[in-house]
């Protein structure tokens, strides 16, 4: 199981809502959705949603580092596309995420353009 799915079924099994969950935790309700999204939180922010919520910190670190690590992995690819587009995500994890949507949809109009 991924972490993002683990999250989100826990606070569906608590019957919480990302505002709430958030509010508990001491972080933003957007990153919490962030997180039921895909994006690996680090590990201080694991810590409090394990205090706070009740989850597992043993299995989420786990799940992180399996991240991380296939993250890592495609890293190493030497397409220099491949790499540009890491470089942009680096630069976009910090991003809101309706900043980071924005982001993409832009990205997406002026690749397709480029492809026509």
């Amino acid at each position: 199981m991924k972490l993002k799915r683990y999250v989100k079924k826990h606070l569906e099994e608590m019957g919480i809502n990302y505002k709430q969950a958030g509010k508990m935790v001491g972080i933003s309700p957007e990153y919490i959705s962030s997180i039921c999204k895909g994006k690996i939180p680090s590990e201080e922010v694991l810590k409090k949603m394990a205090k706070s919520l009740g989850l597992n910190l043993a299995t989420m670190l786990q799940m992180r580092l399996k991240e991380k690590a296939n993250i890592d992995i495609l890293a190493k690819d030497e397409s220099p596309v491949f790499r540009n587009l890491m470089e942009v995500w680096e630069e976009m994890k910090d991003l809101s995420v309706s900043e980071q949507n924005k982001v993409m949809k832009e990205l997406s109009q002026k690749v397709k353009a480029l492809l026509k």
